[in-house]
């Protein structure tokens, strides 16, 4: 796949020609954009393009959700808190 870092990470999306998604977990305003009715809700890119996308677009264009979605945005939030909890336990135990 070839990015454009010219281009918003949005139009590098191999499905930006056909989605009809409007909350793009790779728009500069993911945050505040909602998605309309009779809209797909769901991102169909997936998650490896996305981050590929955002990693090559970020000096340009910063997403403040690195081209997560706010399901994978909580779940790695989740994990980043349970491999602090386990590594500090881990510390206590020694």
């Amino acid at each position: 796949m070839r990015v454009d870092t010219n281009k918003a990470p949005f139009e590098n999306c191999p499905q930006f020609d056909t989605c009809s998604v409007n909350k793009c977990p790779l728009h500069p305003n993911f945050f505040e954009l909602q998605n309309a009715d009779g809209d797909e809700s769901k991102c169909r890119a997936t998650k490896p393009t996305r981050v590929k996308i955002f990693s090559l677009c970020r000096k340009t264009y910063p997403l403040l959700n690195q081209g997560l979605t706010i399901k994978e945005m909580s779940r790695l939030r989740q994990s980043t808190r349970m491999k602090a909890l386990m590594n500090s336990t881990g510390d206590n135990n020694e």
